[in-house]
């Protein structure tokens, strides 16, 4: 009881500080039995209180959830439990509970909140307070938001990767498998206007009509699509999805313009093409292998070059036999990845792994 009040009459960033420089226990506790810091239609709530009001209501406003969601009462309850263990569960303590924990959300907090007090040292508690509360509400709905993207990542099994394919060039979307490709192509004909492939911010509009009609399909893990189990651990990260892609899409971009603009660099045969062609070329090479659609002779023929030349810029075969030598772009980024260990992991989870490593040893820039 003597503990309890003790904790009582510390203040929320005491508890705060306690939370994130010692894990305690009793601090958290007395945090989000006791400290009404979140407020909805002008009443005060506990966190957990406030968590569940949400949770009521569908998460509106700071979720908007497509009509055609499936699952739905499955995610809400996700979110609901997985924003919750974000703000009430320490590593420390967790007993037989895998995640996700509450450590890093009370250390970023303590930092946020200690640089707002070393930036206005003559605060008043009342102004502290009130501060505190903006911060967290603000982290509570970011983690809601994220939440809601791992829910739908953990839930939506059912997704696979299409491209749309039009006159003036590609979009990579992604589509529920329920619906079958052409019956796919006919949907975006008739609801997406003006698509437009040259435009970096097409996929994002276009992906967003088809997850407001179909259900968020598009926000699961690629894992599924490697026969891999998708679940949900304490380190995962939201934004995984986004970052990956982004990532992905930087790795090609690095090397096709690395290729296209030293094409003076390459052989007679390949610089022939141009720099745009070159360009075009080395994408589709890179994205061969991520989606598994070309093979070697395929992308020969389309770009007009012999199998020997093809062999010599970006065979997968070259290592076959006792004599070979490192074609041209797997030589290029080789040396790439070796000197930016983010686009190494990027590379091998393109689906590049074995002739990264078949490169590397053969370049000795393992």
């Amino acid at each position: 009881m003597i503990e309890k009040i003790k904790y009582s009459l510390l203040s929320t960033f005491e508890l705060i500080e306690k939370i994130a420089a010692q894990s305690d226990l009793h601090s958290l506790n007395c945090f989000l039995s006791e400290r009404k810091l979140l407020q909805l239609n002008r009443k005060r709530y506990l966190l957990p209180e406030y968590l569940q009001l949400l949770r009521n209501r569908k998460y509106y406003p700071f979720i908007t959830i497509p009509p055609n969601e499936k699952k739905l009462e499955e995610k809400i309850d996700l979110v609901y439990e997985r924003t919750l263990f974000k703000f009430s569960i320490l590593s420390t303590h967790a007993g037989e509970i895998s995640g996700p924990f509450c450590d890093n959300q009370y250390r970023s907090l303590h930092k946020q909140v200690t640089m707002f007090i070393e930036a206005n040292p003559n605060t008043a508690q009342i102004d502290l307070e009130l501060e505190i509360e903006s911060l967290i509400k603000k982290m509570v709905i970011r983690h809601l938001k994220y939440s809601w993207l791992e829910a739908c990542r953990n839930i939506n099994l059912l997704y696979q990767r299409y491209r749309w394919q039009l006159s003036s060039g590609t979009i990579e979307l992604m589509k529920p498998i329920s619906i079958k490709g052409r019956k796919f192509t006919k949907w975006l004909e008739e609801h997406i206007e003006n698509p437009n492939p040259n435009d970096v911010r097409e996929k994002q509009r276009i992906q967003k009509e088809i997850n407001n009609w179909f259900g968020h399909s598009a926000e699961m893990s690629l894992d599924e699509e490697n026969g891999l189990r998708n679940t949900l651990h304490s380190n995962y990260d939201p934004m995984k999805l986004i970052e990956e892609e982004y990532l992905g899409d930087k790795f090609f971009e690095k090397i096709a313009k690395e290729k296209s603009t030293n094409c003076h660099l390459l052989r007679s045969t390949i610089r022939n093409l141009g720099e745009v062609k070159i360009y075009q070329l080395v994408h589709k090479i890179l994205s061969s292998f991520e989606y598994d659609e070309f093979n070697d002779t395929e992308i020969a023929n389309e770009f007009g070059l012999s199998k020997a030349t093809y062999s010599r810029f970006a065979g997968r075969d070259w290592k076959k036999g006792g004599i070979y030598e490192v074609p041209d772009l797997w030589r290029n980024i080789a040396h790439v990845v070796t000197h930016d260990p983010i686009f190494l992991e990027v590379a091998i989870d393109l689906g590049v792994r074995d002739v990264i490593y078949n490169v590397l040893d053969a370049t000795k820039e393992k």
